[in-house]
């Protein structure tokens, strides 16, 4: 690290044009090819020579000495200025390369390709803005096809082998650590990635998550997920030339005879909006990939996995506040009654009490979309499919939440702890 500095950070006290960059430049590189002259040289010498088990065997030793200095280096010069990462990227170019060719050959051995990716993570990690785009696109759907054919011709041992299991879950964190710095970047930049991405998770990586059930492991999983819809959402929304068309269509449909415009349809049970489409309503694609996605952090909270609980309830409202995604119409037909039946009945449970508050303002947000729809349909709906109360203690119980039904947070919060309290006793008081 001190040579690599001395090399490559600026001088202090000089200016610009006396900083001698391309004689410190050249020092460099050949100080980065001295390092790295035990595992390029046999190749030269060599091109066969990765061919043989035997071989493979003695040169990933090389590998797992050499890649960690590279990584120490590169990490080195995470607050390093924008120049001396150009030139520490131009100077270990032939070691990105060399890893590259070396991944197919290496990602079996559990132990090296772990190097391999820990190298590609602080490389992304720190150089990602001196990184040209096309050159980052060709590395990541190099990884992911070899990844992909790996872990399809090697996944009953994944799968079975506990003594592989740690290394396993490690291999695939740093995987998911990668993937993760790569959806934080805009969609515009890597949106021809994303559907291989989303592919090699959710067909191939997700049965061994759930399998290993790993805590890091899973909060790594879910750091990516966050990424994603947070970076990406553009992704699961059609274009805005095809939501225009839609807006223009339904807004027609929606005309009267008269000219006027029919913007809601009372029925019985409450009312549904039909016409005057909110920023949550916008039409989306890949629905069903989306769904997964939301399954997977509603799955999440029934784990006891505390860390994990937290992590994902700040997501949940994190994503809602950014994205207004509780009033997507896909969440709101098809996963919101499932959140609030979740939430409400961890809160009556107490089995997630340190988050009680934190929970009630995230049942608030998800009540918000249409408090109608909240206090008329679903708390009566509730009621008839919880336990532990009869027809009468349901009736008070309901009455006493939907007398008022406030939509402030303050109140509303207030009225469901009264709410929760009530369900607690009149359980404790039926068991006894």
């Amino acid at each position: 690290n001190i040579f690599s500095n001395i090399f490559i950070l600026p001088w202090p006290l000089t200016s610009d044009e006396d900083q001698d960059w391309s004689t410190r430049f050249l020092h460099h590189s050949r100080f980065i090819q001295t390092l790295s002259e035990p595992i390029i040289s046999p190749l030269k010498a060599n091109s066969e020579l990765l061919n043989q088990l035997e071989t493979q065997e003695c040169y990933k030793i090389l590998l797992k000495r050499t890649l960690p200095l590279f990584s120490n280096i590169i990490y080195n010069h995470q607050e390093s200025p924008n120049r001396s990462k150009q030139l520490l990227l131009l100077g270990m170019k032939e070691i990105f390369e060399l890893s590259i060719r070396l991944f197919s050959t290496f990602i079996p051995k559990r132990d090296t390709c772990e190097e391999i990716l820990e190298f590609f993570l602080s490389g992304y990690d720190v150089l990602r803005s001196q990184v040209k785009l096309n050159y980052v696109e060709d590395i990541v759907q190099i990884m992911l096809q070899e990844f992909a054919v790996s872990n399809q011709t090697n996944s009953d041992n994944l799968s079975v082998n506990s003594n592989n299991e740690s290394s396993d879950c490690r291999i695939i964190k740093v995987f998911f650590k990668i993937l993760s710095l790569i959806v934080e970047q805009p969609y515009s930049t890597i949106k021809s990635l994303l559907p291989s991405i989303i592919s090699l998770v959710f067909n191939q990586l997700s049965h061994l998550i759930r399998r290993y059930n790993d805590p890091d492991l899973n909060r790594q999983f879910f750091k990516f997920l966050h990424n994603l819809l947070n970076n990406n959402f553009k992704y699961f929304q059609k274009s805005t030339l095809v939501n225009s068309y839609t807006s223009l269509i339904n807004s027609k449909e929606c005309k009267g005879q008269d000219g006027g415009t029919v913007s809601s349809v009372t029925t019985g049970e409450g009312t549904k909006e039909e016409c005057g489409e909110s920023k949550g309503d916008q039409n989306l694609e890949n629905e069903e990939q989306l769904i997964i996605i939301l399954q997977a952090y509603g799955q999440s909270f029934l784990t006891s996995d505390i860390g994990l609980f937290k992590q994902n309830l700040e997501s949940l409202e994190t994503l809602n506040n950014r994205l207004h995604l509780y009033s997507k119409k896909l969440f709101k037909d098809r996963l919101l009654d499932h959140f609030l039946n979740l939430f409400i009945e961890t809160c009556i449970t107490l089995s997630r009490e340190l988050f009680q508050e934190d929970m009630l303002a995230t049942i608030y947000s998800l009540a918000s979309v249409d408090f109608n729809y909240f206090y008329k349909l679903f708390m009566p709906k509730f009621l008839i499919n919880c336990e532990g109360l009869d027809d009468s203690q349901k009736n008070l119980v309901c009455n006493t939440l939907t007398r008022s039904m406030v939509v402030d947070l303050p109140s509303f919060v207030k009225n469901m702890q009264v709410f929760v309290n009530d369900v607690r006793f009149f359980r404790i008081l039926n068991n006894s």
